[in-house]
């Protein structure tokens, strides 16, 4: 493991929200199926890729405040590099949540269905960084914003009759939500943030 990778897992393990944001999506699908909330795996996979969102917010505001990206871009370190961390890191809590899931994701989500999810939740961690740095870390304009792609997107997506077509727009986003945020990190923009 990289430092970069222990840094992503400690912003994760030392950040309350984060936690809050892990617990909130592994007990979801118990909380929207007390709550009989329809179509339950529209907002099941929302809710989890939201709590993944909060952490890379959180993420990114302990970068830009505690001057950790300037330690890490001084040691040569691409913001393509960062940004793939982050997208690696969410992932696996991605898998965790749902394998913590599996009865409900089982029942709800197909296979083939991971195809297109996981570069969905790429696509909006991504956003969600963009918007960070963007908005010059208003958790308020971030948090909105995000959330506003995410159910729109994942709506969108989830109500797509064929497969490749979900896959192919999940993965086209993907790439091009990632230009975007490396392109903004390597800005004047961020870099005054810093």
């Amino acid at each position: 493991m990289n430092s970069l990778e222990k840094k992503e897992l400690k912003d994760m393990i030392y950040n309350y929200k984060s936690w809050l944001s892990l617990i909130l999506g592994i007990i979801s699908p118990t909380l929207l199926h007390l709550r009989k909330v329809e179509p339950f795996p529209y907002i099941y996979i929302s809710v989890i890729i939201m709590c993944l969102c909060q952490y890379i917010y959180d993420s990114y505001l302990t970068d830009t405040k505690n001057k950790g990206n300037i330690f890490i871009y001084n040691t040569g370190v691409s913001s393509t590099k960062i940004l793939f961390t982050k997208i690696l890191v969410v992932l696996v809590f991605e898998i965790i949540m749902l394998l913590l899931n599996l009865p409900y994701t089982i029942k709800y989500i197909n296979f083939v269905d991971y195809f297109w999810i996981f570069p969905l939740t790429a696509t909006c961690v991504t956003f969600m960084y963009f918007t960070a740095m963007f908005s010059q870390s208003s958790e308020t304009t971030s948090v909105i914003l995000t959330f506003i792609v995410i159910f729109a997107y994942t709506f969108l997506l989830w109500n797509m009759d064929f497969i490749i077509l979900k896959i192919g727009i999940s993965l086209a986003s993907a790439i091009l939500m990632s230009f975007i945020a490396i392109k903004t990190a390597d800005s004047l923009i961020y870099r005054q943030q810093l």
